[in-house]
């Protein structure tokens, strides 16, 4: 019976799942033109609508082939036949993966391989995203679907649920504050995304057994409004997450000898107070808030409502010692505590959106954290001995491998990297690197542009770890990532040692790093009254 209701499903639906497969192939396409050399800036714009047409696609799918057996309703010929309701599941979940997830497969692997990449390499990682694909998309558009008997009512119920998890947000970002997710935006989201996939996943199997074989519409309609009110409130504390990433480390205790301390030795001072920290405008605050970033929009509120709260920047100046050779220091989090001589806590930023940002050296010496005190408590306290407590998340990152390749039209290979190429700007400004990698790229890398004779020019880093132990892709199994490397300093105000005329003979140097432990470090000021940071200018 699964057979012969597959095979009705593909008379009725071959059409629309040839729309999707040309959509896959495009998209591939165009994401292929979009992020090499010579990038199309054509295809680069194309690429975004043809992603959003690609989840349209797979959604019109998924709902097409569950309602030419809906399951709500009285009038069902599936009812009559009698057909068993476990095949009439395994028919839907075998339709839709040999619909969708097969052709991407091959689109997958074909892409992969015009891209340099052999069946081999490309296997593996096309074959983790249609897993993923499968688990985090299609089953759980399967259970929504389940619920509805036509379009109208899907259209109708995604517009009531997507109205319903704005509002949960907003309450969310105001009742809980700017803090309300403590891994977002930090390589330990993925934690956080693993549960919140898993809880979805759950409850999409559970709205799937509700209604295949219980027709329970009422009940599975009411745990979709209890997930979507859980997905925006529920989230995973810092220290629970970070505890979980340190289970996840690679060399746990490799960065036991390293401290992070006060530098006592430094001249450090406030900074003037008219450097204050950037506030959002009113349209920023807008265009967040229609892109559904309703922390920046509430924070928005929050500083209209509360001018004089503009934080006042300071600089702590810090040391660090211990640390590996060629490694380096990432810092996920800082929670910045001021706290009194009897131990009173006047303030904590552990709820704060803008955490401050830190600079950490790459080997033992000196570096700096640019901390925000709100303005009021400034005043309030400003000469009243208190001390500074920064909790710091850190990540030990030490050096992978380094590789050389020519600075202008120069072409790269390896396991790590990928493919990477080179390519020199018409006016001779920057160095343009673009490499790509099935699977993902590394977590942290440095290109530095190196003369004839060794001279170097500033060199250029991206780190943006994401401890995920497994790629999450959706739309491609390829990556593509790349930075700009600078040959000379545009304003005329720096002579950058590398001349414009040595760039024929000169090699781009790419350092990568892969991460080795998570720990967390806390560092103690002396008591000291604020207004001394600024009489110490």
């Amino acid at each position: 019976m699964i057979t012969h209701i597959v095979r009705k499903d593909w008379k009725l639906l071959w059409p629309l799942v040839l729309l999707v497969t040309a959509l896959q192939i495009l998209l591939g396409w165009l994401s292929f033109r979009s992020g090499f050399l010579p990038e199309d800036v054509i295809a680069r714009t194309l690429v975004r609508t043809l992603d959003v047409a690609w989840y349209v696609g797979i959604i019109a799918l998924v709902a097409a082939a569950v309602h030419q057996d809906p399951i709500p309703g009285i009038s069902q010929d599936w009812l009559i036949r009698p057909v068993l309701r476990r095949d009439l599941l395994f028919a839907k979940v075998l339709f839709v993966a040999a619909a969708i997830l097969l052709p991407m497969l091959v689109v997958d692997l074909l892409n992969a391989r015009g891209a340099g990449f052999t069946l081999s390499q490309a296997l593996g990682p096309a074959a983790v995203k249609e897993i993923y694909v499968l688990l985090t998309l299609i089953v759980p558009l399967l259970a929504l679907a389940s619920v509805t008997e036509n379009w109208p009512q899907i259209l109708i119920g995604s517009a009531v649920l997507l109205v319903l998890f704005a509002l949960c947000l907003i309450a969310a970002s105001f009742a809980i504050g700017p803090g309300r997710c403590p891994t977002c935006g930090t390589g330990l989201r993925w934690i956080q995304s693993l549960i919140e996939h898993g809880a979805v996943l759950l409850g999409a199997l559970l709205i799937l057994r509700l209604q295949y074989f219980n027709r329970q519409t009422s009940r599975a309609r009411t745990l979709i409004v209890v997930g979507v009110m859980l997905f925006a409130f529920a989230q995973l504390p810092w220290n629970l997450a970070f505890a979980i990433q340190q289970r996840f480390s690679v060399a746990p205790g490799e960065a036991a000898p390293v401290t992070v301390s006060f530098d006592t030795t430094a001249d450090w001072a406030a900074l003037a107070p008219s450097h204050k920290a950037p506030e959002l405008s009113a349209a920023r605050a807008a265009r967040a808030l229609l892109a559904g970033n309703s922390d920046d929009a509430a924070e928005f509120v929050r500083r209209r409502a509360l001018i004089e709260s503009v934080p006042v920047p300071f600089e702590l100046p810090l040391r660090v010692t211990g640390m590996p050779r060629d490694a380096l220091l990432y810092v996920d989090r800082s929670e910045v505590r001021l706290v009194t001589v009897d131990g009173r806590v006047l303030y904590d930023s552990a709820g704060v959106s803008e955490l401050a940002g830190l600079e950490m050296a790459s080997a033992d010496g000196a570096s700096h954290q640019t901390i925000y005190l709100p303005a009021a408590l400034y005043r309030q306290w400003s000469q009243v001995p208190v001390r500074l407590e920064v909790t710091y998340s850190l990540a030990l990152l030490e050096l992978s491998a380094t590789y050389s390749m020519p600075a202008p039209a120069g072409e790269l290979r390896s396991a790590e990297l990928g493919r990477c190429q080179s390519h020199l700007k018409a006016d001779a400004s920057e160095i343009n690197l673009r490499c790509k990698q099935v699977g993902r790229g590394p977590p942290c890398f440095k290109v530095v542009l190196e003369g004839p004779s060794g001279e170097r020019n500033p060199e250029s880093q991206d780190c943006s770890p994401d401890y995920r132990p497994f790629a999450a892709l959706l739309s491609s199994s390829l990556t593509y990532y790349g930075i700009d490397v600078p040959v000379r300093d545009t304003t005329g105000v720096v002579q950058y040692p590398v001349a414009t005329a040595q760039i024929p003979e000169s090699r781009l140097i790419i350092t990568t790093y892969s991460v080795r432990d998570h720990f967390a470090r806390t560092v103690i000021t002396p008591n000291v009254e604020l207004t001394q940071f600024r009489e110490q200018r």
